[in-house]
């Protein structure tokens, strides 16, 4: 894993391109050596930066020259990557935007900062109220009046630039308010 960042790091600065640990907005490309979700992961799909194996590297090494990333997309793995990344920008930016308030539990895996992140930059608003949300996220809410999902619920719906049925993610049973009459 060494090895493979230090080849990646070499290679950026004989390209004369920038190298970072973590995926920003202007995050042009993603390195993996073994495809897997990661924060980084999600934040490129979200940004729209093409995700490569490193491979990548190696052949543009070989080649002397950055080769096209289309052959390295790691689609098979993670096949919203086949969307164009300007298209997957604009669906991400909106994704929870219209969920209303979102609380984020402190105790969740990914950390409660990484799902905040996510969840803002796919234009949810997030509360640190329990109460004023209807969403919970990671177990916080223990009553049927909000809610209650597991993380891989944010993590699934970026993965999938959708936002995924709740019913398959709910840790607590949510019984909807009773209409007034």
């Amino acid at each position: 894993h060494r090895d493979d960042q230090a080849m990646v790091r070499t290679t950026a600065k004989l390209f004369s391109a920038a190298v970072s640990e973590s995926v920003v907005k202007e995050t042009t490309h993603v390195v993996m050596g073994t495809p897997k979700r990661t924060i980084n992961l999600l934040k490129a799909v979200i940004h729209g930066a093409y995700v490569v194996s490193l491979n990548w590297v190696t052949d543009s090494i070989s080649k002397d020259s950055w080769q096209k990333e289309s052959k390295y997309q790691l689609t098979t793995d993670f096949p919203i990557l086949k969307m164009k990344g300007e298209k997957r920008r604009g669906l991400a930016s909106s994704l929870f935007a219209a969920l209303g308030l979102i609380f984020v539990d402190k105790d969740t895996s990914p950390p409660q900062a990484d799902l905040i992140d996510l969840i803002t930059l796919c234009g949810g608003k997030v509360t640190k109220s329990r109460t004023r949300s209807r969403y919970c996220v990671g177990g916080a809410a223990q009553d049927k009046e909000h809610i209650s999902l597991s993380e891989q619920w944010v993590l699934d719906s970026i993965t999938n630039l959708r936002v995924q049925d709740t019913s398959k993610f709910l840790l607590f049973p949510y019984r909807s308010p009773s209409p007034e009459f």
